[in-house]
């Protein structure tokens, strides 16, 4: 599950008592993709895009985009196959980011619900 709770228990819990390296990349992911999700999926003013805070914007954006990075670059299975969800991840990212430039600047509203735009879970 992606959920920014389990990223917090592999990262401090279960790699301290391990020793295990790879917990802390797993937790990493969990964690990106559970912002990202909270991000795309966001139907209330909370977790809305807007300018109003310049430091909390940009973070998102990063956010966004950082996601869709690693899933661009990422190798998935032992033949690092190239998987539908990563063509998902790319898709939705780079309409966020269209779908908030044009509501953001075009029409000045001020945030973005991303989730508005949404009707499936993700």
């Amino acid at each position: 599950m992606f959920n920014r709770r389990v990223a917090a228990a592999l990262t401090h819990h279960l790699s301290a008592i391990t020793g295990d390296e790879e917990l802390k990349t797993t937790a990493f992911f969990v964690d990106l993709v559970a912002r990202w999700k909270e991000l795309i999926t966001a139907r209330t003013p909370l977790h809305a895009l807007g300018k109003r805070n310049k430091a909390a914007f940009n973070a998102a954006l990063e956010t966004i985009d950082k996601t869709t990075n690693v899933f661009k670059t990422m190798k998935v299975g032992q033949k690092g196959e190239w998987k539908p969800s990563q063509t998902g991840v790319k898709a939705i990212s780079l309409n966020a980011r269209r779908l908030t430039r044009f509501y953001l600047e075009e029409e000045n509203r001020k945030f973005v619900k991303l989730g508005d735009f949404t009707s499936d879970p993700i």
